[in-house]
């Protein structure tokens, strides 16, 4: 790393910082400004505490790159393991190339250990996943994405459309609304998660979903709730076809905290499609997920999916748990928001 830029780490952002920061993540992602207020969201407000962001400068206080993990919450049986979430990993076009990433994420991890945490995880894109490797973390298999078509006719269409299987990635609809927190329904305030033994099981509690979905809700979002089970999904469109894609499924009662079987999720699905006049739903998980064995008896077919899924145990005393590949975790956990 060039000795012309200094790292700091810091889990507290005052305005100029702030601004700073989404200005030069704008311009190393290229993509649009998404304002104080989704920051302070995301990074000051989870129901875990703020984010870890170690940052880069350059002698004129220029952020030259950045890296965040969100603290989070994971369950192993019934102990309670903290744990962090990849947030945000950038480096300025022009700082490329000298090391810096790499810095950057080791201050960031470094950090976390400090803080508490046990575990990180992270679904690096194609051009920061090397530099994750090269620090030591672990790859766990990557994760699956199924899609259950509703209508054949306007699938069959897109793969026409497309030339081939492929569909591209699902465009969520945007919906920045100031709040959605008159729709949470009783259902979901009573959410828990049970653990699994074997498993890594994300921590589900009423207050994450409600800072994730209701207060600041960055996509358009909706809940169902069909029978023993409700979900969250967003809409969106992949290769012209209308889709509800579930972010969640979880039983309505806390005292049932089975995973829904193949006929519960058809009803649930069909019930989802009908609302919405959607093309198809899909779904996203990791392989230890308990109902990704159902989804194929549900009517969904996996289709392929590049995104990588690696995690980095900061304990020794999680190097075998945390490499088994046993994890359950859904869109709530997988997706960047």
């Amino acid at each position: 790393m060039d000795e012309d830029l200094s790292i700091s780490v810091s889990e507290e952002w005052d305005r100029e910082s702030i601004l700073a920061f989404l200005k030069s993540a704008q311009d190393s992602h290229g993509i649009a400004y998404r304002g104080q207020d989704w920051f302070k969201w995301k990074f000051r407000d989870s129901p875990y505490g703020p984010a870890i962001i170690s940052v880069a400068r350059d002698t004129a206080g220029n952020i030259a790159g950045g890296v965040a993990y969100g603290r989070w919450r994971l369950k192993y049986g019934e102990e309670i393991i903290e744990a962090g979430v990849s947030y945000e990993t950038f480096v300025h076009p022009d700082y490329r190339r000298r090391g810096l990433f790499v810095a950057l994420a080791d201050a960031a991890a470094r950090r976390a250990e400090e803080a508490g945490a046990e575990l990180l995880f992270n679904f690096p894109n194609p051009a920061s996943r090397p530099g994750f490797l090269k620090l030591g973390w672990k790859d766990m298999g990557g994760i699956q994405t199924w899609i259950r078509p509703q209508s054949p006719l306007s699938v069959g269409r897109a793969v026409i459309r497309n030339k081939g299987l492929s569909l591209g990635p699902l465009v969520p609809e945007k919906a920045y609304s100031p709040s959605l927190e008159n729709q949470m329904p009783k259902w979901l305030t009573r959410a828990i998660s049970t653990g699994r033994e074997g498993v890594l099981v994300s921590a589900r509690s009423w207050n994450l979903f409600h800072w994730r979905y209701f207060s600041f809700p960055t996509n358009r979002y909706e809940v169902a709730q069909f029978g023993e089970y409700g979900c969250i999904y967003r809409h969106g469109v992949r290769g012209g076809v209308s889709e509800a894609q579930i972010m969640d499924i979880l039983p309505t009662d806390p005292l049932n905290p089975a995973s829904p079987k193949a006929s519960a999720i058809r009803g649930l699905v069909k019930h989802i499609a009908r609302r919405g006049k959607y093309g198809a739903v899909s779904l996203i998980t990791t392989p230890g997920t308990a109902c990704a064995s159902r989804l194929p008896w549900a009517g969904f077919v996996r289709v392929p999916n590049r995104a990588s899924f690696l995690c980095l145990p900061l304990s020794s005393r999680l190097n075998g748990i945390a490499s088994n590949r046993q994890w359950s975790l859904t869109a709530t956990d997988i997706h960047t928001f």
